[in-house]
Order: structure tokens, then C-alpha cells, then sequence
């Protein structure tokens, strides 16, 4: 019965089903990227043992030769190091310029303030502080602002504010200017403000206080100095002669960072040329080897 056997016939069949062949690949197909060579050995010329090892030399040298590259640089007329240093030099000399320039007088009128006594009174030293001054026949009370972190405790003395008194009525009888208005503004702050801190610490109070004295000329710039001689004019001068000064120094010591890196650079330059040698050295001997094995 050989219809029964048909599984017989199934397994003949596949014995005898010729093998498939894959299809060859197209060498010029669209992205195709060829294999490496190979040897006889069927492996590429990298891949011995000594293949990673080589390519880490290589590496090696290669940067090795951009340090050479740039610590000869470093040493030729022209450099980058020479001309950032030359500006640098340039900023400096625009600031010693600036530094070495004369004070700029100040062409103000002078008021004429009479020579008033000027009456001042301490009410109370202790927080809050009271300060009473009569000038040209003018109240000016002053009193301490509080500041309270809790209820019934102080923890900050405040500045004193002025809490009565006519400030530009003052300064109109006194044929003063906006500008010499708002200096005498802060000069008798500042007054008020010594006589407190007088009164605190038991010292004597100011005596033969004049109105002249609250705005006289500046001897340095010619401006209008406050009660105590400071001037508002140099104090801002001075300030940014300061930022010139640190400017100034900020710059000579990048200035000096700069050469010092360069003078490193080029002390470097025995040493890496001997590394590059034995660099070479080492990849010819390892490319020797793996030629004749």
C-alpha cells in the first residue's frame, strides 16, 4: 500500500531539495561601505594583537605634535600670547592715562551764607532720638526712625528723618540754588546725626556752629564741602579712581599669567620633542614586529 507511505515521500524530498544559495552582494549598492582587506589569515592589518596598542601610540603621537606645534608657537614674534599682552598693555596705559588726568575744577557760584550761629539741641539721645536745630530763625526737629522686629523690642537704630520742620523755605532765604539746596539738605542731616551720636557717647556737643560752616568751598575741586568737609564731588572722583586701581591690577595680573603660561609652553618644548621621539621609536618597532610575524 504506497499511498500509506506518504511521510516517506515527504523526508525524500527534503533530502533531496537542492540548498539555496544566498544572492550575491551589489558592491556598488547605494551606501555600501567595502570591507577592509583581509590576509591570508582572513584578518584586517589592525586587528592583531598588537592593533589597539598601535593605535594608542598613534594617538599619542599625534598629540604630542600638537603641543609641539603650539609651544613652537609660543616662541616665534607675533604670537597669540605676545598680542593679547599688547593689548592688555593698551588698556592699562588708557587707564594710567585716566588716573594722571588733573582734578576738574568745579565752576560754581559760592553762596554767601551769613555767619549765623546755629543752636542745636539733643531732646533725647536714647531710641527714639530728638534733635532740634534752629537756624535763620527756622525749627528743624529730627527724629529716629524705629524699627521693630517685635512688639515692644527694638533691634535696629533707624537714620534720623526730619519730622518738622520747612527745609526749602530755609534754603530760599538763603538765595540757594537746587544744587546747594540739596547740599544743605544732608549737611544739616549730618549735623543732627554727630550731635546725637555726640550725646550717646557723653562727648561734648559741637559749639559755634555757623550757617557758613554748613557750605564751604572744597579746596581740592572747588565744589560745595558738607559740615563735616567731606565733598560729594571728590568722594565720587575718589570711588572711581579705586575702580581704576583694581582695574589696573586685575590687568597686570592677567597680563602676567598670560607670559608666564607662555614662558611654561616653551620651557616644555625639550621635553616633548624627546616624548615624540620615543613615541615614533616605539610605533616603528611595533610595526616591524607585526610585519615580519
Amino acid at each position: 500500500m504506497p499511498k500509506w507511505q506518504f511521510w516517506k515521500r515527504e523526508s525524500e524530498t527534503k533530502a533531496t531539495r537542492p540548498p539555496q544559495i544566498a544572492p550575491p552582494v551589489a558592491s556598488r549598492a547605494r551606501g555600501f561601505t567595502p570591507p577592509p582587506p583581509r590576509t591570508a589569515s582572513g584578518m584586517n592589518e589592525l586587528s592583531g594583537p598588537s592593533g589597539p596598542a598601535l593605535s594608542r601610540l598613534i594617538h599619542r603621537q599625534e598629540m604630542i605634535q600638537r603641543e609641539i606645534d603650539q609651544a613652537e608657537l609660543a616662541g616665534m614674534p607675533g604670537n597669540s600670547w605676545a598680542g593679547r599682552a599688547a593689548l592688555i598693555d593698551q588698556a592699562i596705559a588708557s587707564i594710567d592715562s585716566e588716573l594722571r588726568k588733573p582734578v576738574k575744577r568745579v565752576d560754581g557760584l559760592v553762596p554767601h551764607l551769613p555767619e549765623t550761629p546755629i543752636t542745636v539741641e539733643v531732646l533725647q539721645a536714647a531710641a527714639p532720638s530728638r534733635v532740634r536745630l534752629t537756624v535763620e530763625g527756622q525749627l528743624l526737629d529730627y527724629a529716629e526712625e524705629i524699627d521693630w522686629a517685635e512688639r515692644g523690642t527694638t533691634i535696629v537704630r533707624g537714620e534720623l528723618q526730619l519730622a518738622d520742620g520747612d527745609l526749602p523755605a530755609l534754603a530760599q532765604a538763603l538765595g540757594l540754588n537746587r544744587d546747594a539746596a540739596s547740599k544743605l539738605e544732608i549737611s544739616l542731616f549730618q549735623l543732627a546725626t554727630e550731635a546725637r551720636d555726640r550725646a550717646l557717647a557723653d562727648d561734648q556737643q559741637p559749639v559755634a556752629v555757623l550757617v557758613i560752616d554748613l557750605l564751604k568751598p572744597c579746596p581740592v575741586c572747588g565744589d560745595l564741602a558738607l559740615w563735616n568737609g567731606i565733598c560729594l564731588n571728590c568722594d565720587k572722583r575718589n570711588t572711581e579712581r579705586l575702580h581704576h586701581e583694581d582695574e589696573r591690577k586685575s590687568l597686570f595680573d592677567e597680563r602676567d599669567s598670560i607670559l608666564k603660561h607662555r614662558e611654561a609652553t616653551i620651557e616644555r618644548l625639550p621635553a616633548l620633542r624627546k616624548r615624540l621621539a620615543e613615541t615614533n621609536a616605539a610605533i616603528e618597532k611595533m610595526k616591524s614586529g607585526h610585519t615580519t610575524g
